[in-house]
């Protein structure tokens, strides 16, 4: 069966080589109650994918908008943590070593934002997460504000680690 097929648009996909394979992340969406992330296999960047299945969706967890996945192996730990945007707030979750499911018992902590209904003017509704590692700090990039008008922008945070809080310039939390 192919999981895709009941959605009605594919986007915002990432990739990351795990276990000798090409892992291919990407939201599944329907409506902000019924959005998804899924993932798609190859031995070759270039694909072909195979359809794997969906890792979480909003029906199930409740968080609305489960979108953009971005994920990222700790090397200093070795776990594999999925984050993502989402007009509830941005969680982050563990994922099995494998990439292909959420640990038994998988716990969603908020990372940053808002939700909408918090904010509506969007300007601490976080989406479009992307994590970099530097001098030993992690930074995590988002989007903020309305995608389709001049609200839309960027915000940067940072934690000392994947699991630790994230702050702003002035060391307030992101959240």
């Amino acid at each position: 069966e192919v999981i895709h097929k009941e959605f009605k648009n594919i986007w915002a996909p990432d990739m990351i080589r795990l276990n000798g394979k090409w892992m291919f992340y990407a939201t599944l969406y329907n409506s902000a109650h019924d959005s998804a992330i899924a993932v798609f296999s190859s031995d070759n960047a270039t694909g072909p994918f195979e359809d794997m299945h969906v890792i979480t969706r909003s029906k199930d967890t409740k968080i609305k908008d489960t979108i953009d996945p971005e994920v990222v192996k700790d090397p200093d730990t070795g776990k594999l943590w999925l984050f993502f945007g989402s007009i509830g707030k941005m969680p982050r979750v563990e994922l099995k070593p494998d990439g292909l499911s959420v640990v038994d018992n998988a716990q969603y902590v908020h990372v940053a934002g808002l939700d909408s209904d918090q904010n509506r003017s969007r300007s601490k509704v976080y989406e479009g997460c992307y994590l970099y590692r530097r001098d030993g700090w992690w930074y995590l990039f988002a989007s903020c504000g309305w995608y389709n008008n001049h609200t839309y922008s960027l915000v940067v945070g940072r934690s000392k680690t994947l699991e630790g809080e994230f702050v702003d310039k002035e060391g307030k939390p992101m959240k």
